[in-house]
């Protein structure tokens, strides 16, 4: 795909992008928000079992030392020794990510995650997208998501770190990476890296209403985010919630083998179709199949919800069902 200057027209399509929009499908389609199964994003439909005991948190402002504290718990989760800052999601730096750079040019590979595209053209970046991942056409800045979202593809540490090398300043966004079979280039950074590191934590530990994340990267980038987010980044809730699950390796791992096994019982139901997977990764799988948008109308007559493209006629991208309930609904639809 060559690169591609993103127009307004192209900005209008990206805007509303999204999985999630569960109310829209309700507006369309009819019935209550707990009789729809909404598997139209990437999150962990069988979330952390947080201490229900930590809303206690809710109380005050989190304390700096329970910010640390969480954004140790992070770097020991991912293997990381780099500056780290604790964030409301990776959406909340999305959205100030071209205020913290000299206005110029940005490459985005695509089709993956529209927001980035969106948030740099809004403020007068010029925008290119690029496919081939070692073709980045001169861009300052360079970004790429891995596992890319929504096709799956992944880079090696040693392709990022290789990328990293021809480019002024790279933003690589993780946040599917516990459910991949690539490692993180977390333990490959550095205090003087040109490489910010996005992670979110919502998707895998299936509490995207949290709203929590991380950035991991050299000083000066670090600090103007948290200068950007200010002293409360997040909740307390998060913090207390955000350090028990991330140090809970044992739960990490029992998921993590679950969800590489239930991706194999989404592609089984999906090749009954006829269905050609395109890619995916443990939370989410993405199909080509006759017409994106009539699989999506007859998913939404059994209460599914899924997601499709406008870029795509054939995509659709499926979550991963979180009980047996699910499954037999699923299941049933697709039969």
């Amino acid at each position: 795909m060559p690169a591609l200057w993103l127009t307004g027209l192209a900005m209008q399509y990206l805007q509303t992008e999204h999985g999630g929009n569960l109310e829209e499908a309700i507006s369309q389609f009819g019935g209550a928000m707990d009789d729809w199964l909404d598997i139209s994003t990437g999150i962990n439909r069988q979330p952390y079992p947080a201490d229900v005991k930590l809303v206690s948190e809710l109380n005050a402002l989190p304390r700096r030392s329970k910010i640390q504290s969480l954004c140790d718990a992070a770097l020991n989760s991912c293997d990381a020794n780099a500056p780290v800052t604790v964030i409301s999601g990776v959406q909340s730096v999305i959205q100030i990510l071209p205020r913290l750079f000299p206005k110029s040019k940005v490459a985005h590979i695509w089709p993956s995650y529209n927001e980035y595209p969106k948030n740099f053209s809004r403020l007068g970046w010029e925008v290119d997208t690029f496919s081939n991942f070692n073709e980045t056409n001169g861009a300052d800045i360079t970004i790429v998501v891995n596992p890319n979202n929504p096709t799956g593809e992944v880079w090696t540490p040693d392709e990022i770190l290789d990328l990293a090398k021809s480019v002024k300043f790279l933003i690589i966004d993780e946040s599917f990476i516990e459910c991949s079979e690539v490692s993180s280039i977390a333990s490959y950074l550095h205090a003087q890296s040109n490489i910010l590191l996005l992670r979110s934590f919502g998707k895998f530990y299936g509490l995207a209403g949290l709203r929590l994340g991380f950035a991991i990267g050299n000083e000066t980038i670090i600090n103007a985010i948290q200068n950007e987010l200010g002293p409360w980044p997040v909740s307390g809730l998060a913090c207390a919630v955000g350090k028990q699950a991330l140090l809970d390796k044992a739960w990490k791992k029992k998921t993590y083998a679950r969800l590489s096994a239930e991706k194999t019982i989404m592609d089984a139901l999906a090749d009954k179709q006829n269905w050609s997977l395109v890619g995916g990764t443990g939370l989410f799988r993405l199909y080509e199949v006759p017409n994106a948008s009539d699989v999506q109308n007859l998913l939404a007559q059994s209460q599914i919800w899924s997601r499709i493209f406008s870029y795509s006629d054939s995509w659709i991208r499926l979550g991963i069902p979180g009980s047996k309930k699910e499954w037999a609904k699923l299941s049933e639809a697709l039969s």
